[in-house]
């Protein structure tokens, strides 16, 4: 069966003599006398707009969470991009060596040819 520590239970650390965060607070703030008439009108439009405040901020901050979590993964994206790309720059610019070219086409019997190029000139 739970029991608790406490013979009363409802608050340790006012029994222990030390004031609570709620007590503090009602303290400072008074809110007993403020409130004892209930909550009057003219807090209302401020405490909406505290309140649109607030749930600005907290859109905005979720937001920004969310745009920053896209950024890293964009810059990943682009990290292994720049990887490929300079990896088959690489290999192409390997590829198209003209020794290279020479031993891929000897297979299909083509051979690089051994004499210089001569100009044809045609005379009128």
């Amino acid at each position: 069966m739970n029991t608790p520590r406490y013979k009363d239970a409802a608050n340790p650390a006012q029994k222990e003599g030390r004031p609570t965060l709620a007590s503090w607070l009602q303290s400072l703030l008074r809110l007993d006398t403020i409130l004892s008439a209930g909550l009057p009108v003219r807090y209302i439009p401020r405490l909406l707009w505290v309140t649109v405040l607030i749930i600005f901020y907290i859109a905005n901050s979720h937001y920004a969470n969310r745009t920053l979590v896209k950024l890293d993964k964009i810059h990943d994206t682009i990290a292994e991009r720049r990887v490929d790309y300079t990896t088959l720059k690489a290999e192409y610019m390997s590829a198209s060596k003209q020794s290279e070219v020479a031993r891929r086409m000897q297979p299909l019997g083509l051979y690089e040819s051994q004499v210089p190029p001569r100009k044809i000139i045609i005379e009128k």
